[in-house]
């Protein structure tokens, strides 16, 4: 147990000590004792720890699940395709010709070698080789208009799921290296708890404490990102990945760089390591041979940017800093109530209407 900057540490002392020679009146006595050090104990796994100090468990949980994810995805997609060529007759082409040789299909550790390095052993794809199928990505839940009435799930699900392995890579260095830096300044409860707050549900994020909000309100960007790019862009696009909520991270930082500057360690080699990382990954995405959700991208951004402005520390007047909490609620009832409404009200009745959507595809 951490006695350092306890408030009851000498009190705190004495009992340990007492405990530890069994020096006690009688049961209460003991009793009283042993309810103070557990009490001490809860207070001390909840007092989070100073800034920079903070360790990096939604980091590395949610990096290793996103890959675990992706390659299960890339395991199960020769069973998808040969039942999809199974109960399509009319399903010709590549996967067709795929079938009339005599190539194996390889599964297990080598099977993901091969979408590594993409090549290797032939295999048949619907959309660019070694990039998961549109149809297969839909069936794991990948945000697809007209199913959004019935599988409201899939403004989260689609966040877990990459096309491709470069998809998954480019996005988790990204990420990994925001994330990193917020997380590890700021914790990691507070990043995980917004994170997927957010991404699950509207009414429930605006119960959330303003608390919460300061550190870490770019991570709404993951929601945010779906929600502008389903109420504008494509209206029969499948879109899978976590973009929005990376760049939603990558608005928090740049932020925190303008507010609060004088506090990052090592701020120069910082901004060349993430400038590094953003070129790798817009040069990944613009040379990507399938659509590419820019609102998606946008949408996070500006919903990382613009409240991390609001929320982040180094306020210096004080009705500001009191009005600020009203103006985060508003901005997020704009996001996460109008938006929603709009895609519901509008986009979806339209997407019904028309009887029919040909699968897109974007990330």
């Amino acid at each position: 147990m951490a006695l350092t900057g306890n408030p009851d540490k000498k009190m705190l002392m004495r009992a340990l000590a007492r405990r530890r020679d069994n020096q006690f009146d009688n049961f209460f006595d003991r009793l009283i004792t042993e309810l103070f050090i557990t009490g001490e104990r809860i207070f001390d796994w909840f007092t989070p720890a100073a800034m920079y100090k903070h360790k990096l468990p939604f980091t590395v949980g949610f990096t290793a699940m996103m890959f675990i994810i992706f390659f299960y995805c890339a395991a199960e997609y020769p069973i998808f395709v040969q039942q999809f060529a199974t109960f399509n007759p009319d399903f010709t082409g590549a996967i067709a010709d795929c079938y009339s040789g005599t190539n194996s299909t390889y599964y297990g550790p080598r099977q993901m070698e091969h979408w590594i390095r993409s090549g290797g052993a032939p295999w048949c794809f619907t959309n660019n080789a070694w990039t998961l199928s549109t149809e297969y990505l839909i069936e794991w839940g990948a945000r697809w208009g007209p199913y959004m009435k019935k599988e409201p799930y899939r403004w989260f699900s689609s966040i877990l799921i990459h096309t491709s392995f470069q998809h998954v890579l480019s996005n988790m260095l990204l990420f990994v290296v925001l994330s990193w830096q917020i997380e590890e300044k700021y914790g990691a409860f507070r990043v995980a708890f917004i994170f997927f707050w957010s991404a699950i549900g509207v009414m429930k994020l605006l119960q959330a404490k303003i608390l919460f909000l300061r550190a870490v309100v770019s991570v709404i960007g993951v929601a945010a990102g779906n929600f502008f790019s389903a109420a504008f862009e494509d209206r029969c696009a499948a879109v899978a990945g976590a973009s929005g909520g990376i760049f939603g991270l990558l608005g928090l930082f740049i932020a925190d760089m303008v507010l609060n500057f004088e506090t990052l360690t090592r701020p120069i080699m910082r901004g060349l390591l993430m400038v590094a990382f953003m070129v790798y990954f817009i040069v990944t995405v613009s040379t990507a041979n399938v659509g590419v959700s820019n609102l998606s991208h946008v949408g996070g951004f500006i919903c990382g940017l613009f409240p991390g402005f609001l929320f982040l520390p180094n306020l210096r007047s004080e009705k500001w800093e009191a009005a600020l909490p009203h103006i985060g609620l508003f901005v997020a009832l704009g996001v996460f109530v109008g938006l929603p409404c709009y895609f519901y009200k509008r986009v979806l009745p339209a997407i019904i209407a028309s009887g029919s959507c040909d699968y897109t595809y974007q990330f």
